[in-house]
């Protein structure tokens, strides 16, 4: 009877692995169910250190990426080239990172965050081979490396967040990786002079490499198995022009454009506009670099000023409707420590409005495409860029006064706040 009654009794529930479990799966068919999104991922105590060591690679390819904008007058002397010539080095990097964002995300929603980040390491990795040689055809080859890295690390961001963390950390996530590019890009432009100085253009972007491998290297080691596991059968199924008319996506594109206008087009006239206000180069150097600094720690803390806002958009119409008396604050200032202090909050509002807005695509978009949502944000803040910067050069050799590009940064800046608050579709996400 003890022998009967055992047998009668029903075997234990299985362990749920570190993958979650797929309650509504269907287990007579468990091959063609295929792996299930984990609804309830286990909290990894490695989550954190493998953000951290994305914003460390994110910020080594940003570093790579601005080396050579502020040594093109080096380059043109070094190699005998014109000015039109040597502009070559950086413009091909946003041009390949244009062409090919969309497969690069496409990609990464295929192979998920980790195989995605290894291929962009990879790509660095083989742009220090042509590091050795002196000549300009191999430091335009190392750029055209160093050009197809970028969408492929840039465009990861979203797709980390989902596969490492729940959703109430993921906008958290996305800051601290935003943070690493800013952080990259005060980096890429304030380190070149002194390398350069000491080592030479090919042995500093070699030595710049070499350094950036390390925190590559460790994210393979750390990000062997993720929290949650996402299901790719699904990836893929929806085109581009479905992913457009996804309520919300529209309106986010948008405003990325308008806010990357923004700040490139302020980026670009913050020092000539500074300069013909009488101030010295050490003032005008710093205000650009804390204006940069400032957005590495606004990133860092946005997701929780959102959060206690009562949701994204709010704290995004919030910056918007700051950067307005900041601007012009900013024009009229005189005193040093005065233009320094309003450039460092205008970077800690501008830029932590990406953050915002690569996690808001991420969740109109859904999982399965987040990727390429990215990518989306990729294209429209290239597109924005280059806008911003046409029409602020445009205005200011027309006019030939500054005070109209600031009044262009303003409209700019009630445009962002004007659709942020006008779509339905924004006020859920």
């Amino acid at each position: 009877m003890l022998r009967r009654s055992a047998a009668r009794q029903k075997p234990p529930p299985r362990q749920t692995s570190l993958r979650g479990s797929c309650p509504n799966m269907d287990h007579s068919t468990p091959h063609l169910a295929g792996p299930c999104v984990a609804e309830q991922p286990v909290v990894s105590k490695r989550r954190w250190l493998v953000v951290a060591l994305f914003a460390l690679v994110l910020c080594s390819n940003q570093t790579q990426v601005s080396f050579l904008i502020p040594q093109q007058t080096q380059v043109q002397l070094q190699y005998g080239l014109s000015e039109l010539e040597s502009s070559l080095s950086i413009l091909i990097i946003p041009l390949l990172c244009i062409l090919f964002s969309i497969p690069c995300g496409r990609l990464i929603d295929h192979v998920g965050f980790r195989r995605g980040a290894a291929m962009g390491g990879a790509l660095l990795a083989l742009s220090l081979l042509f590091r050795i040689d002196n000549s300009f055809a191999s430091l335009m080859a190392g750029q055209v490396l160093i050009g197809l890295s970028q969408p492929m690390l840039m465009n990861g961001i979203s797709r980390m967040a989902i596969e490492w963390f729940d959703e109430p950390e993921r906008a958290t996530a996305i800051g601290i990786s935003t943070a690493g590019l800013f952080l990259g890009l005060a980096a890429g432009l304030g380190l070149p002079p002194l390398l350069v100085a000491a080592f030479g253009i090919t042995q500093a972007l070699l030595l710049t490499g070499l350094v950036g491998l390390i925190p590559a290297a460790l994210l393979w080691l750390i990000s062997k198995q993720a929290v949650s596991t996402l299901r790719t059968n699904d990836v893929g199924r929806h085109s581009l022009v479905q992913l457009f008319r996804t309520a919300g996506m529209l309106p986010v594109l948008t405003t990325a454009v308008v806010g990357c206008s923004l700040f490139n087009a302020l980026a670009l006239s913050l020092e000539p506009m500074l300069n013909e206000h009488g101030l010295g180069p050490e003032t005008l150097s710093a205000a650009g670099a804390l204006m940069i600094l400032g957005g590495v720690a606004g990133s860092l803390f946005i997701a929780r000023i959102a959060q206690a806002l009562g949701g994204k958009f709010r704290a995004l119409a919030g910056c918007g409707v700051v950067v307005i008396p900041l601007l012009c604050l900013l024009y009229y200032a005189t005193a040093p420590a005065w233009v320094v202090l309003c450039a460092t909050l205008l970077g800690a509002f501008l830029l932590p409005g990406y953050a915002l807005l690569i996690a808001m695509s991420e969740e109109a978009a859904g999982q399965h495409q987040a990727a390429q949502a990215n990518a989306l944000i990729t294209l429209a803040g290239n597109l924005g860029a280059g806008t911003g910067i046409g029409l602020a050069v445009l205005l200011h050799t027309s006019m030939g006064q500054w005070a109209y590009v600031i009044a262009f940064l303003i409209a700019l800046a009630v445009i962002q706040t004007v659709i942020v608050t006008s779509f339905a579709s924004l006020r859920s996400l």
